[in-house]
């Protein structure tokens, strides 16, 4: 389904000040200052992925370097280069493999990652209606352009609180969306759609609604419903068989919302078009 993705920068930095980059920023902890290239700084350890702050002159801003897996690597460089520019999405500017370095680069976002801003307290309704809305436009705009995220998530967002900007990021896990279902289970367990914990073909548009709806649950409640969960066996248990617990406190509109998003059945789950028209039915209730 994916193919490797060689994307040639036109930016003079990728002509010149990369031959200064570390070799292999895998497996360095180092920051990297030599006096005759870019600025390299790590910023932190992702998972299987490192990213880096990278700040030259022949650069008008900084960039994030990504440093991860192979097949990481080629499902996020795909990914990134068929959605086209969209301001709820990270902005992608290239990606390399250089030596046994795979390297995606994208525009450097200073801002807190969606789980740091709502820490342990629930937002409210209308600050909730804000930041989602702008994560359904995110996610029927990679749908568009035939891409599947497969790992939403309030880690994987960016949202800047003084400009009220969310940024859809890190697409390690994406997949191509097409006419048939898929047999891929990756993603972040406590998130996953129920069809992917089982590990079943399914179509990774409705495992995208269900990360939706984990992420607005988290954002109304401050929590995830599943956080109990001690091991994969008994968080399947839990997405099974449990029912998920809403404040007695949270509108009823609202939970309604999340209900639907949050179906066992994929084909019984809502579908974007319809969230989209269910988010503007709730608009005026704001």
């Amino acid at each position: 389904m994916f193919e490797a993705v060689a994307i040639a920068p036109d930016h003079p930095f990728f002509k010149t000040d990369f031959q200064h980059a570390p070799e292999d920023p895998c497996c360095r902890d180092l920051d990297c200052q030599p006096a005759d290239g870019p600025s390299i700084q790590i910023l932190r350890t992702n998972g299987n992925s490192k990213l880096f702050l990278l700040e030259s002159p022949s650069l008008t801003c900084p960039l994030i370097m990504k440093a991860q897996d192979l097949e990481s690597h080629q499902r996020e460089a795909f990914a990134l280069s068929r959605i086209t520019t969209h301001p709820n999405i990270v902005a992608f500017q290239g990606s390399q493999i250089v030596n046994t370095s795979n390297l995606v680069y994208l525009e450097y976002l200073p801002s807190k990652n969606l789980r740091q801003y709502i820490g342990r307290q629930a937002l409210c309704c209308s600050e909730t209606f804000r930041i989602f809305s702008q994560l359904v436009s995110s996610v029927v705009h990679i749908h568009s352009c035939a891409i599947s995220h497969h790992d939403l998530k309030p880690t994987n967002i960016m949202y800047d609180s003084t400009t009220s900007t969310l940024k859809l990021i890190d697409f390690g896990y994406s997949v191509e969306i097409c006419s048939e279902k898929i047999d891929f289970n990756l993603g972040t367990p406590l998130y996953a759609a129920p069809e992917v914990l089982l590990g079943e073909p399914h179509d990774p548009r409705g495992a995208d609604v269900w990360g939706l709806g984990m992420v607005l649950y988290e954002m109304l409640t401050g929590k995830n419903p599943w956080q109990k969960a001690k091991n994969l066996e008994e968080l399947v248990d839990l997405v099974m068989t449990k029912s998920i617990y809403y404040p007695s406190t949270l509108p009823s509109r609202w939970v309604e919302l999340t209900e639907r998003l949050l179906t066992l059945y994929p084909e019984d789950r809502i579908t974007l078009p319809e969230l989209q028209q269910a988010l503007g039915a709730l608009e005026s209730h704001i």
